[in-house]
């Protein structure tokens, strides 16, 4: 950006480390306003640091929160049968007992 913008705002754009600076408030969406890309070609740099902001931080992190969200509805049937298991501490399921792990009475990992 600072090659990009340097001749058409030094003030703003006066450095490098301005430049980056920049670059890290656009990419984690603060954007304060203050300083902007004036040039056509700042534009278009700046348009594709935003949307680099949003591939490489939010859209994972829509992913893996969604990964979390599913995890405890699929540990909930038995993996066998397909019943709903009984995750009280000691409780069992049909004919075959579950197995407690160490951990707060979940299944043991086998």
């Amino acid at each position: 950006m600072y090659v990009v913008e340097h001749e058409a705002q030094p003030d703003k754009f006066a450095s490098i480390p301005d430049s980056l600076w920049w670059g890290v408030i656009t990419v984690t969406t603060v954007g304060y306003g203050d300083v902007q890309p004036l040039t056509p070609a700042g534009k278009i740099l700046g348009g594709i640091i935003a949307l680099m902001g949003i591939v490489f931080i939010a859209l994972p992190t829509a992913i893996i929160v969604a990964a979390f969200l599913q995890e405890p509805a699929r540990e909930q049937s038995c993996p066998h049968c397909g019943k709903l298991m009984d995750r009280s501490p000691g409780g069992n399921h049909g004919s075959h007992s579950v197995e407690r792990g160490p951990l707060q009475g979940l299944p043991a990992q086998t």
